[in-house]
């Protein structure tokens, strides 16, 4: 958000070259972001491409009231709220983004919502 707010260019990558932006928030995330801008600057990446950053922004915003979709979050705040940064960083969220469960390449996580009606589970105001 730092670039839309300053009328900047963000550069988009293949996560083919840049697979670690996968696992990593704040400043260590911006420190490798920048690397990797400087490596496709120099045409040392395949595929990159630099956009302005408020455009592309706003043409999510406008997709995301349009169809609804994509659901938006922040990767650093999700990391440096989560009470589970000892198990590794979050990676992605449930649909709705309440629920922010860390993953990994051997942790699966699952968000079952549900709702149970009680009423239908009490005989003689007592639960079965």
């Amino acid at each position: 958000m730092k670039r839309v707010e300053d009328g900047e260019q963000w550069t988009l990558f293949s996560p083919d070259e840049a697979p670690d932006l996968h696992d990593v928030f704040e400043t260590e995330f911006e420190e490798r972001y920048h690397k990797y801008e400087q490596q496709a600057g120099k045409n040392e990446l395949r595929q990159s491409e630099r956009v302005d950053a408020e455009e592309l922004w706003r043409k999510m915003l406008t997709r995301l009231s349009e169809t609804g979709h994509p659901w938006l979050t922040f990767k650093d705040p999700c990391n440096i709220q989560s009470p589970q940064g000892h198990v590794g960083t979050v990676h992605s969220s449930n649909l709705c983004t309440e629920v922010t469960p860390n993953t990994s390449a051997n942790e699966h996580a699952v968000c079952n919502l549900e709702s149970v009606n009680f009423a239908t589970h009490t005989v003689d105001a007592e639960l079965d």
